[in-house]
């Protein structure tokens, strides 16, 4: 078993506190959003992480069924809508 014959078990190492201070502010914002808007965010969030380049566009335009240019526009309306929304409170 130790010379590597057996097919190796990766796993993620424990979040950092970043990570959970990103993930809590996620959760607090979400519920802001519409529900499509936060569909999409998430959906960008999830592909962009353990990235260096980010979301991976083609992915989440495949979930939303729409052209990976129409999703990035759209994510960024969303965060926009989402700004304006907060800049409001």
């Amino acid at each position: 078993m130790a010379y590597g014959y057996n097919e190796a078990e990766l796993r993620l190492g424990p979040a950092s506190a970043r990570q959970i201070s990103d993930y809590d502010l996620a959760c607090e914002l979400l519920p802001l959003m519409d529900p499509e808007d936060a569909k999409l965010v998430w959906a960008a969030a999830a592909t962009a992480a353990f990235r260096q380049r980010g979301p991976h566009w083609r992915k989440v335009a495949r979930w939303t069924h729409c052209h990976p240019a129409t999703a990035k526009r759209r994510f960024m309306d969303a965060i926009l809508r989402l700004h304006y929304r907060l800049e409001g409170l």
